[in-house]
This record gives structure tokens, C-alpha cells and sequence, in this order.
């Protein structure tokens, strides 16, 4: 017998770029991107790994842990287009 379970709230809404982010003309990741200077951005990216490996045990556990790797897959993006 297959059990359906009920998603909690916060699962059904993509908790790592939640639609706030995505209601305007330009995504915020985006506009910050193109508002500091690459350094600044890259450094904004690094806080917010470490921000979230910071607090996971303590607040949100696994959706901590993958905002962290949001972060840190959008580093090494902007890393790897820095290096072509």
C-alpha cells in the first residue's frame, strides 16, 4: 500500500529562490550582480556559504544546507566564467 504524504509549506515553495526573488523584471541575484563589482559579488556569494554552513544545525537543517550549495554552485560559476 502506497502512503501519500502532504508536503509541508515550505516544500511546496522553492525555498532556495523563493518568488519574491523572481517578481520583478530582474532577478535580485542578478541585479546585485550587476551593481557591485566582482569581487564585491563573489564576496556576497562566499558570505552567504558560509552564513548558511554557519546556522544549519541550529535553525534549518537540510534547506540550510542547500542554500549553501546554491551559493556555493553559483560561485564557482562566476569563478569558472572568470578563468575562460
Amino acid at each position: 500500500m502506497t502512503k501519500i504524504f502532504r508536503k509541508r509549506e515550505w516544500e511546496r515553495e522553492d525555498s532556495i529562490n523563493p518568488s519574491h526573488y523572481k517578481d520583478t523584471d530582474i532577478e535580485f541575484i542578478e541585479y546585485a550582480k550587476a551593481t557591485m563589482t566582482r569581487e564585491g559579488f563573489e564576496g556576497a556569494l562566499e558570505f552567504n556559504v558560509k552564513k548558511y554552513m554557519h546556522r544549519f544545525k541550529e535553525k534549518n537543517l537540510a534547506v540550510d544546507l542547500k542554500k549553501a550549495e546554491w551559493y556555493l554552485q553559483r560561485l564557482i560559476k562566476e569563478i569558472h566564467r572568470r578563468s575562460e
